[in-house]
């Protein structure tokens, strides 16, 4: 029987006499190991193999080091061996602790500052950017991104894979997208941001991206796990207003809560199909001044937007956003650029179905970070009746309370609506959106609630178009105003959205100073009102609140919701109204649901 040092001799004797690995083998890993070092990637030390001189796992991993383009190529550490049996043969395998996370981990995430606990939620940033011109609400919405008021789940990236034959080659390529358009806000509250070429690029610029190109879009909406169906806003000049980009935000929002609750696909997971994108493309040389536009896929993969250069690079509209690929990727396992593939001849065709793009980038604004802004106080910005308060994270306008707009029998300071009160002496400036309002009270018992745009508005040449809205039984003003629930709200919150719906009125029709009266009656049932008080003070509060606006041009607007069109049939009483009255009656349009003008002037009424 050997002893122990024999032992050791002989197996000392089997080491040195192992084959070693052949020269291919040891080529391919010194060309990995540079590749390695000159990418900062880890590269495992050399191990003594014994396979037989037969190629196995971890002598592939020796040769090549951690596989590249894999989301889930890891760096080692803590390197321990042991002796393991394949086949009969003993071979050494490494027992390591990983790093969580891939090889390029510093490449897969977007080089941003954390973001500050006082940053400026996406609703402030929407009140905030949607009075500014364009280009200074581009440089206030990049100033937030470049100060890190980013969601984080947008920070992470998501890898694509593409492939192609090139000469006979099969090419494998990955590359590094963000797993939604950009946004600014947090992962609770966050807008997904329009923005011109110009300040995309600046943004792609800072952060180490590239735009993509149609192929690449193309691809992006292959691999996402969740692709949304375009939810397109009739065209109107508004569309290129921030009103209307946060109606579409919170459409897709919206859209997508849905999607993700149910299949379970969390924030950060890849996601297409519910905007256009800017993108790069060859023919942008011959067209100086112009964006592309492409994308907005259909669910049975087709885009609405076919590739669309008749824009100027000023253009933003709520369709288009802007999406970032990361400027490092993998080319059959080696280390690429991006650029450096679109405008090599033999490889562009990997990423760009239209050509080579030699310079494939628009002209960039330049990128200042901003200090973030402290919030203000809930106390500060709806200082009246805690019912009515805003919500933590309010949704854009489309879903939003008015903060501030409590009035009628909800509370707020409401004084008697008098003969001959003229508006600007009455009313005060709402704490969002740069309107005026006014709460008033008319014996016996009626509450009204006025919201007009900004003083400026009301300017010669604009007509006032005057809703008054009747409001449904059993509502508040406040909840017919409407805002985004909160655990405990009360559902009435969330029906009408009046106050909303004006605004995007006043984004669609620019030529009418859009003014909303609310009409709350004290046992918020304007039936039992009626019943009650009978019908002859009607005309009076129609007329009190024109006077509010006189020497203006008045349009009026009778609208209501359930009970509240008890109102209107109460005011069109013939019987009953006085001859002024009787002429604000004929010019007025009834926008109810439930009621239609009709030629003559008069009022048809259906029940649905």
């Amino acid at each position: 029987m050997e002893s122990r040092p024999e032992l050791h001799e002989r197996k000392n004797e089997r080491r040195a006499s192992s084959p070693r690995p052949s020269p291919l083998v040891e080529e391919k890993a010194k060309t990995r190991r540079s590749e390695c070092e000159a990418a900062g990637w880890p590269f495992p030390a050399p191990l003594t193999v014994k396979s037989g001189g037969k190629p196995h796992a971890l002598q592939t991993l020796r040769a090549y080091g951690p596989r590249r383009g894999s989301p889930r190529s890891t760096a080692f550490v803590n390197h321990k061996l042991k002796l393991s049996k394949i086949n009969g043969q003993q071979i050494v395998v490494i027992l390591a602790s990983l790093i969580a996370g891939p090889v390029c981990a510093q490449a897969q995430v977007l080089s941003l500052p954390e973001r500050a606990t006082n940053a400026l939620s996406a609703s402030q940033i929407i009140e905030r950017v949607a009075p500014l011109a364009w280009e200074e609400r581009e440089k206030e919405l990049l100033a937030q991104v470049a100060s890190g008021n980013v969601p984080s789940f947008l920070r992470k990236l998501c890898p694509v894979s593409i492939t192609n034959v090139i000469e006979g080659r099969t090419n494998q390529a990955t590359f590094w997208v963000t797993p939604d358009y950009v946004a600014v806000g947090a992962d609770d509250d966050f807008f997904l941001t329009p923005l011109s070429p110009k300040s995309a690029q600046a943004l792609a610029d800072s952060l180490g991206c590239t735009l993509p190109t149609r192929k690449i879009v193309d691809a992006i909406y292959t691999a996402a796990p969740l692709k949304l169906a375009p939810a397109p806003i009739p065209p109107s000049p508004a569309m290129t207003s921030v009103l209307i980009f946060s109606n579409h935000n919170a459409l897709v929002r919206a859209q997508r809560e849905a999607a993700l609750a149910s299949r379970r696909l969390p924030l950060g997971t890849l996601v297409a199909g519910h905007k256009k994108d800017v993108v790069i493309s060859p023919k942008l040389a011959a067209l100086p001044g112009k964006v592309a536009i492409y994308g907005w896929h259909q669910t049975n993969g087709v885009p609405i937007q076919s590739l669309y250069l008749g824009h100027t690079d000023t253009w933003v509209d709520y369709s288009q956003c802007s999406r970032l690929v990361q400027e490092q990727m993998t080319v059959n396992g080696h280390a690429k650029m991006v650029s450096e593939i679109l405008a090599d001849p033999k490889q562009a065709s990997l990423l760009s179905d239209d050509g080579v793009i030699a310079e494939p980038r628009y002209t960039a604004l330049p990128v200042t970070p901003t200090p973030p802004s402290p919030r203000r106080s809930e106390a500060e910005i709806a200082p009246q009746n805690s019912e009515a308060k805003s919500d933590a994270h309010p949704a854009p306008p489309l879903l939003a309370s008015e903060p501030d707009e409590t009035g009628g029998a909800s509370g707020g300071k409401a004084v008697p609506l008098e003969a001959g009160a003229t508006w600007p002496s009455v009313s005060r400036k709402s704490g969002a959106f740069n309107e005026r309002i006014a709460s008033f009270t008319f014996e016996p018992e009626i509450h009204i609630h006025v919201n007009a745009p900004g003083s400026t508005a009301l300017k010669p040449g604009n007509k006032v178009l005057l809703i008054f809205f009747a409001l449904p039984n059993g509502n508040t003003t406040a909840q017919t105003i409407g805002k985004v629930l909160e655990p405990g709200d009360d559902w009435h919150y969330d029906i009408q959205h009046i106050g909303a719906q004006t605004r995007f009125l006043r984004a669609l029709i620019p030529d009418r100073t859009i003014v909303v009266a609310y009409l709350e009656a004290e046992q918020k049932s304007w039936p039992a009102w009626r019943k009650k008080h009978g019908d002859k003070l009607l005309p009076e509060i129609v007329t009190r609140v024109a006077g509010l606006f006189a020497g203006q041009e008045i349009e009026l607007a009778l609208a209501s919701h359930s009970g509240g069109g008890s109102f209107i049939f109460g005011f069109l009483t013939p019987r009953v109204l006085t001859p002024s009255s009787r002429t604000l009656a004929r010019r007025t349009a009834a926008s109810d649901s439930s009621s239609r003008k009709i030629p003559n002037g008069k009022f048809f009424t259906r029940r649905r």
